[in-house]
């Protein structure tokens, strides 16, 4: 596509091939990296909130499920306003909240003061970090649009390979009061400025591109595919959650340190960041239900894994199978929604089925942890969710296949990506 401006736009609009758009990716990658840094420890942080007040792990969970489903709610509306306006001002926003509420639960002495900081306020912040950069990579991409949006997403990954370990040295040698300060200031002077270089992706299909074949939200809703969709994402997101945020409690009452038990998310996150890769680049080529069903294989075998890990190695190695499966289907999941439903209301898509995937998110961690306060370990935890995820892929696979289309620019040529 040739560089000019859209017609009655002013909108510059890049070239066919061009640089800016992986500039694009980059950035967002660097933001996923910075929010889900923090994000990812809340599993670290448990432990130790639950000795210093007496919490059980159930009650302290419940903080993350405030969390998601603030997102959850918010997720239609801020959905449709990156579809409108483009992610600068939310990514933004985003960042001065999240580093907010992790402030703020550094002075935490009830219950309720944790819910505040991480449930409401962190939610509020943590509710942009998927839903808008996956928004604007699908307006930005087509014929790449799953490789682009597996590098964006590999920022998950990063931030779980990263995030914990750093965050249970801070814990250890400053305290969790200071290790949350220390990721506020992380959030507010890295993820800001970041976010207020993003530029509005350009306007192809409010120009009539792919008009034809885009769906409207109302249209949508009235269709089984859409529905199907909407259960496959409460799977992902408890599936996710429920292992992921008890893994470390999981290793440590096994005798494994709290530090060396972290490590665990560690794998967890380089297994991310390769199942994004090369799932995104898998499901560009062989279509999405062939990936998703080596995702449910994966997966499965990775949480029966967990259960049976009898020492250090057998856990890293499971944990990573699960962080293959786990991953590559939320990869998979993301790059068939445009597909099947165009991109003229891809935020706003992504919004809702946003919220199927953080109530399943917001009950997993929560129920994980109530059945093992009331059987003592996580083997009823855990062994339902792999069941719950097998069934998933079933369902996934009996989803019509995705429509694909060609978008095309303004001037006639093919979308570049």
């Amino acid at each position: 596509m040739a560089r000019g401006a859209h017609p009655g736009t002013g909108v510059t609009l890049p070239r066919e091939g061009g640089l800016y758009p992986w500039v694009v990716v980059t950035t967002l990658f660097l933001l996923v990296f910075l929010f889900w840094g923090g994000y990812s420890s809340f599993g670290v942080f448990l432990g130790p909130l639950s000795h210093e007040f007496g919490w059980s792990r159930g009650l302290v969970s419940l903080a993350l499920t405030i969390n998601l489903m603030v997102g959850g709610v918010l997720g239609f509306g801020i959905g449709s306003l990156t579809d409108r306006y483009g992610p600068r001002a939310l990514m933004t926003g985003a960042a001065l909240a999240l580093a907010a509420g992790f402030m703020l639960v550094s002075w935490t002495s009830h219950l309720w003061q944790l819910y505040l900081s991480i449930g409401v306020l962190s939610g509020l912040g943590i509710s942009c970090a998927y839903i808008v950069p996956t928004a604007t990579i699908a307006r930005w991409f087509h014929k790449r649009r799953g490789l682009a949006l597996g590098i964006v997403l590999t920022g998950i990954g990063a931030a779980y390979m990263l995030g914990p370990p750093f965050t249970a040295s801070l814990i250890e040698s400053l305290g969790w009061r200071s290790a949350y300060r220390v990721l506020a200031a992380i959030i507010g002077l890295g993820a800001i400025p970041l976010a207020l270089s993003l530029r509005r992706p350009p306007p192809w299909d409010e120009a009539g591109v792919g008009k034809a074949t885009s769906t409207t939200v109302r249209q949508a809703l009235s269709t089984s595919t859409f529905w199907s969709m909407f259960a496959v994402w409460i799977t992902l997101g408890l599936s996710l959650m429920a292992v992921v945020v008890h893994l470390v409690p999981h290793a440590t009452d096994r005798g494994i340190p709290l530090t060396t038990a972290s490590t665990a998310l560690t794998i967890y996150g380089v297994s991310n960041i390769v199942a994004r890769l090369s799932f995104g680049f898998l499901v560009d080529r062989v279509g999405p239900k062939p990936a998703y069903a080596l995702c449910v294989v994966l997966q499965t075998a990775g949480i029966v894994g967990i259960l049976g890990a009898g020492g250090l190695v057998s856990l890293y190695a499971t944990t990573a199978l699960f962080g293959l499966g786990a991953a590559g289907a939320d990869t998979v999941a993301i790059k068939t929604t445009p597909d099947i439903f165009g991109t003229a209301a891809v935020g706003a898509f992504i919004g809702i089925l946003s919220l199927g995937w953080r109530a399943g998110a917001a009950a997993g961690p929560p129920i994980a942890g109530f059945v093992f306060d009331t059987t003592n370990g996580y083997l009823m935890a855990f062994l339902p969710v792999a069941v719950i995820g097998f069934a998933a892929g079933v369902l996934f696979l009996r989803i019509r296949s995705p429509q694909r289309t060609v978008e095309t620019s303004p001037h006639g040529n093919h979308a570049a990506y």
